[in-house]
């Protein structure tokens, strides 16, 4: 069984596009970063607890320009709590993740947007 992961799309195509204003993937990574760090909090929210192994283990991160958070990578539960077993009910802590960043990572791309733009003086 696959382990959970929350990929954000968008960012590597946006960062792409800003390329084209002399911003390059450099400068975006900041703004990865928030936007995983972001994922790693909203996901701690919907993972089930019971010894709270699973809950706190989220790491966000950036790998070519792509936004991600690793959940449950050295724990074997991880996948089944997520996608649910005959005998255990998926928590759906990936897709509820998904619907909430869903809202966010073009309101945070925004925000960094115009961080960016302020500090090369271009706007």
């Amino acid at each position: 069984m696959t382990k959970p992961q929350v990929r954000i799309t968008g960012v590597r195509e946006t960062t792409r596009n800003l390329e084209w204003f002399r911003v390059n993937a450099s400068d975006m990574k900041d703004v990865s970063q928030r936007i995983a760090d972001e994922a790693a909090r909203v996901v701690r929210r919907f993972i089930p607890v019971l010894t709270g192994a699973l809950r706190a283990s989220p790491r966000a991160g950036v790998r070519r320009g792509e936004a991600f958070v690793d959940v449950g990578q050295a724990l074997p539960y991880a996948g089944p709590v997520a996608w649910g077993t005959e005998r255990i009910e998926a928590s759906n802590y990936p897709a509820k993740t998904d619907a909430v960043m869903e809202q966010r990572v073009p309101v945070l791309l925004e925000q960094g947007i115009e961080e960016l733009i302020r500090k090369r003086n271009l706007g």
